[in-house]
């Protein structure tokens, strides 16, 4: 069976994202029991190390290196440096670390990780205008669905700290970047726009670790809601409204 480049290169995102999953480390440690949490970081180095010397397909090499590095920063000694709030520093070097790397690799997508046309059409539909009544949409359907799940069946009011806040805040503006901002700036015009958001909405399954576990409609409903916001930042052309919206979904999960 042939495999056309861009199939090849979407293969390529996916088995990033995969290795990058906490999936794919729960079954490498169950494997080789013992094995260093090194070994992840080596691995993605080395995925980076193949795309790159295979140059005639261009595959994405930098997500390959991008997602190693990810794995590797939680593993430096970190506390060192921050001996309160170490979850939430690390968060936060993540995320200055994702703006340093694209500022290296893809100088020219730096203005797509905040902003955007918030307003761009959505086509295709009848039901919104634009994207911003579509988060609008989503935000609202999604909070109610959240609220009948968490309190309404707990019989208690949301519980709201400063720190759920922050939490949800970073991990949204982490998500939105790791997920979809990068891996679209190495992407657009390498790949078909649906075969691209059929990989991105792959990653937030991967990342978000809903794969593991759970029914075959749950799997289909992350699947789903990864392509929301992968086409949101894709044709939005920017990062805000997938941060916003991933903030009350992050929100929503911890109520």
């Amino acid at each position: 069976m042939h495999l056309t480049r861009q199939q090849r290169r979407l293969i390529y995102l996916v088995l990033a994202f995969f290795i990058t999953s906490r999936n794919f480390s729960t079954f490498f440690y169950s494997v080789v029991p013992g094995a260093s949490s090194y070994y992840i970081p080596i691995i993605l180095f080395a995925l980076a190390g193949i795309g790159y010397y295979i140059k005639q397909d261009e595959l994405p090499w930098q997500l390959a290196l991008y997602f190693g590095f990810l794995k590797l920063i939680p593993l430096l000694p970190l506390e060192k440096i921050c001996r309160s709030n170490l979850h939430f520093f690390t968060l936060a070097i993540l995320i200055i670390f994702s703006f340093i790397f694209l500022l290296i690799f893809k100088r020219d997508s730096i203005g797509e990780l905040f902003g955007g046309n918030v307003k761009a059409r959505v086509a295709g539909t009848g039901i919104v205008k634009n994207w911003l009544q579509a988060g609008l949409l989503f935000v609202l359907v999604y909070g109610i669905w959240a609220f009948i799940r968490g309190p309404m069946l707990s019989h208690s009011l949301p519980s709201l700290s400063k720190e759920i806040l922050v939490y949800s805040l970073l991990m949204a503006l982490y998500n939105s970047l790791a997920v979809y901002s990068l891996p679209i700036a190495f992407l657009r015009g390498k790949l078909d726009k649906e075969e691209l958001l059929v990989g991105l909405a792959l990653g937030l399954g991967l990342f978000e670790r809903h794969f593991l576990i759970g029914s075959f409609y749950s799997t289909l409903l992350f699947l789903v809601v990864g392509w929301f916001f992968a086409r949101a930042t894709y044709e939005t052309k920017g990062s805000l409204l997938t941060t916003a919206m991933l903030f009350f979904y992050m929100l929503g999960s911890l109520i």
